[in-house]
């Protein structure tokens, strides 16, 4: 990746307001140095009932929100007010966290597609089908969309017309999504590796072998990507090499994403433990105990560390005290509206697959626009 475009692609997405993707950029560091985060106590500032729940994170691009959910759609709301501002119809739940780049909206979906959809008007621009589901979130840089899928194969897309530019055979499904920095593109899949691969052509540079299923999403950060691992650990790999730099061994897995910032790794753990590392050294500078096991992915802004935990309704823990702030969401029950959810272990930890209930009786790609005063 060119500097000039690297230039560019920053300047969109690190901006105080702006949020344009799953990890901010296309490096997945997460931080956002031109915002100093919240200095006092969270407050609502409005809430949006989205029908069956949220799968997806946001992202906020020029005032809008673009979110999916368990209802088979894709929302873009006001993100000052919350009012809906227009809907996208799948054919299955969407899990994948949208990018948003030169006025498109690209997403995954369960319905075994990755879409392109007009950010102004909710129209499709275009889709290309895969063979599984897409629940990796995609990552564009200079033209061309990069997404794992479930059908063990990472793809690359060019962004204006859908066409394939190459497809990468991983073996097994990958739930990580893709950074690119100058020229690579990484990710981990379930087969337990951290790949890399040539952004251009797809061949493989190299990989790196963990001990278990790899859902974390890698950050890379002056020259090093950090990436965690369902052994138990947080690595930091050579982005040139792939020679491992160091690990830090933590109570569980890891399937949070890593944020890093100003020379330090935030990740979370299924210990409930949000870790601070020394991003050169592997040293954990600090602990928090959050009381409830760690999924999310930590934000890093100019003087703040944020990461929500899980709790559930069925096993409870009490709020912990200490820390700056806590955001806490609640899991509910799957009501099935959207999917039934099967369970199988492998060799390499628990592997969570959904098997997709026919399709609504509406048309994929219907998009719903909305006035600005509908609700």
């Amino acid at each position: 990746m060119s500097s000039d475009s690297s230039t560019r692609n920053e300047s969109m997405a690190n901006s105080e307001h702006n949020w344009s993707a799953f990890r901010l950029d296309a490096a997945n560091t997460g931080h956002n140095r031109h915002s100093a985060g919240p200095t006092g106590a969270a407050a609502i500032a409005w809430r949006r009932d989205i029908p069956q729940g949220v799968a997806s994170s946001p992202a906020v691009v020029d005032g809008v929100l673009y979110i999916g959910g368990y209802d088979f759609a894709v929302h873009a709301l006001d993100a000052g007010t919350g009012e809906e501002i227009w809907s996208f119809d799948t054919d299955d739940v969407v899990h994948s966290t949208p990018a948003v780049a030169d006025g498109v909206v690209y997403i995954g979906c369960h319905d075994d597609t990755l879409y392109a959809i007009d950010a102004d008007s909710g129209k499709e621009v275009w889709s290309f089908d895969t063979g599984d589901q897409v629940v990796s979130c995609p990552t564009v840089v200079d033209g061309t969309v990069y997404a794992g899928c479930f059908d063990h194969t990472f793809y690359a897309l060019d962004a204006t017309t859908g066409d394939l530019e190459w497809s990468f055979d991983v073996g097994e499904p990958v739930f990580s999504s893709p950074a690119v920095v100058d020229g690579s593109v990484y990710f981990g899949g379930y087969d337990g590796a951290l790949h890399a691969l040539d952004a251009a052509s797809g061949s493989e540079v190299w990989s790196y072998a963990t001990d278990d299923v790899v859902r974390s999403s890698p950050a890379v950060a002056d020259g090093c990507v950090y990436v965690g691992s369902f052994d138990n650990r947080l690595y930091a790999v050579d982005a040139e090499t792939g020679t491992r730099r160091w690990a830090v061994e933590t109570g569980d897995r890891v399937q949070s994403s890593p944020a890093v910032a100003d020379g330090v790794v935030f990740a979370g753990s299924w210990d409930g433990t949000v870790y601070a590392v020394d991003a050169d050294g592997g040293d954990v500078r600090w602990k928090y105990d959050t009381g409830s096991i760690v999924v999310s992915s930590p934000t890093a802004s100019s003087t703040s560390a944020i990461t929500p935990r899980r709790s559930t309704r069925s096993a409870p823990r009490p709020a912990r005290n200490g820390g700056r702030w806590t955001s806490r969401t609640t899991s509910t029950p799957n009501r099935q509206s959207s999917m039934e959810r099967s369970t199988s272990a492998t060799g390499r930890g628990p592997c969570s697959r959904w098997r997709r209930r026919p399709s609504r009786d509406t048309s994929r790609g219907n998009s719903k626009k909305l006035s600005s005063t509908s609700q």
